[in-house]
């Protein structure tokens, strides 16, 4: 062979390759390994997520529910008597709101006059909020807060009834309140379904006037009530982490003691293993402005839900606080508020630029099971009656009743010095003072009291 044709032979191998080459490049099709898209990863959730809509009727809930008659008022703290009465009055038809200015004689008239009905919350509520519980028209709802319902339940032989919308505070002079109608039938049948059952089976209640704008009522007798033990299950702390934090691949830890503290560029979560509480947050959404109240309440029910922070069903809204952009829910045990000096029964949460910047909060819920080994009555104690617990707020040198803002009976809720996964619930009266919540040592006093009369 010559030199000429090897060169042939070796130009034409050549020109096959190549393109062999070309076409493999051009028709080859790789396999991709599945990358997760760091700009929108799977939403983690601690619990089960709530429907939207039931959001408001699951946490917005009455405390109180008084009738008065015309020589005294017969209430109950009963959740579910409480969910029945308003279960039927959500069935009612509201409608023509309207703004009217009552003086004092005519707001006396219609919170304390004969044959009402008042259903007192913890505190205010907007109207907009509570209009998907109650029957009411959206577009025609004021832009309104309240913290109690008047039902007139007198037969005046009109068509419609007055329904009244009144805020926590009332003014010397005059007060502008919201007031409403309904059928006059719709009436008519709630009062015969049930205010026989209030006549006999509810408590008596006395009326104080804390002060010139605000009166309370407290059980008129002494009553007794039953200390609980439950045991406590846990939530994941890896879950609240991946669900609070924006920047979840760069976040430290670091560990004192029983206190863990996760933090990253933007944000910062602080566990308590001994209390089992977290508190998270995200100081780029500090806001100084006050959010209008429908907005701080839409806002704070959404911002646990998105992640499925609702675990115990037994945390309703507790109070508010628009100039602050802060939101409370609190623990209820069988229908009683939970009080602990370590914010084990308490979600609070403050709203900042556009969403929630801080957030605390118990990452446990309580076992409700049936079985005995989960909980149990323990034991019952009476508390003393509500003029006792005046006297006793009066008579302490600490106090100026003044600033006293509410008086409930509530449960105090302590760790179980002999099992840490039970927590004790003890009744006790609680008095609100300067906005902190204070238990009130009634077994003290009332052996003084005891030993003077």
């Amino acid at each position: 062979m010559n030199y000429e044709k090897f060169k042939s032979i070796l130009l034409t191998v050549l020109v096959a390759i190549s393109i062999f080459l070309t076409y493999s490049l051009w028709t080859y099709q790789p396999r991709y390994e599945t990358i997760e898209d760091q700009d929108n990863p799977v939403k983690v959730t601690v619990g089960e997520k709530r429907p939207e809509d039931e959001l408001a009727p699951s946490l917005i809930k009455p405390f109180k529910l008084l009738y008065h008659q015309a020589d005294k008022t017969l209430g109950t703290s009963n959740q579910k008597e409480i969910d029945k009465v308003m279960e039927d009055i959500g069935t009612w038809n509201v409608y023509d709101f309207s703004q009217v200015q009552l003086s004092e004689q005519d707001l006396k008239e219609v919170s304390k006059g004969e044959n009402r009905i008042e259903i007192i919350f913890p505190d205010n509520v907007p109207l907009s909020v509570y209009s998907q519980i109650l029957n009411l028209d959206s577009s025609s709802v004021p832009r309104a807060d309240f913290e109690r319902i008047i039902i007139d339940l007198n037969d005046k032989g009109l068509d419609s009834s007055a329904v009244f919308f009144l805020p926590k505070e009332t003014k010397k002079g005059t007060t502008s309140v919201y007031t409403a109608r309904v059928d006059q039938n719709s009436v008519n049948t709630f009062a015969s379904r049930y205010l026989k059952k209030l006549s006999l089976q509810y408590t008596e209640y006395m009326e104080y006037a804390l002060t010139d704008d605000r009166t309370i009522y407290l059980p008129l007798a002494k009553d007794e009530y039953i200390s609980y033990q439950y045991f406590t299950d846990l939530d994941s702390i890896e879950d609240y982490k991946n669900a609070l934090f924006i920047d979840g691949k760069s976040i430290n830890l670091s560990s004192n003691g029983n206190v863990d503290t996760y933090i990253s560029v933007y944000s910062l979560m602080t566990v308590n293993k001994d209390y089992n509480t977290l508190s998270f947050v995200y100081p780029t959404e500090e806001r100084v402005e006050p959010w209008p109240s429908y907005h701080l309440l839409t806002e704070t029910m959404s911002f646990v839900n998105e992640h499925g922070g609702w675990t115990d069903k037994n945390f309703q809204f507790f109070s508010i606080n628009p100039d602050q952009n802060k939101v409370t829910y609190r623990l209820f045990v069988q229908n009683l508020p939970v009080f602990n000096d370590q914010g084990m029964a308490e979600i609070t949460e403050t709203v900042g630029t556009n969403s929630v910047n801080k957030y605390s909060r118990p990452y446990f819920t309580l076992d409700f099971s049936s079985s005995d080994f989960s909980s149990s009555a323990v034991s019952k104690e009476q508390l003393p009656s509500g003029a006792s617990v005046i006297t006793m707020l009066q008579d302490a040198k600490s106090i100026d009743l003044d600033s006293v803002q509410d008086i409930v009976v509530g449960y105090k809720m302590t760790r179980n010095p002999e099992d840490s996964r039970k927590l004790n619930f003890e009744p006790s009266w609680y008095y609100k003072y300067d906005g902190n919540w204070i238990r009130l040592d009634t077994e003290q006093k009332e052996d003084v009291l005891n030993g003077l009369e």
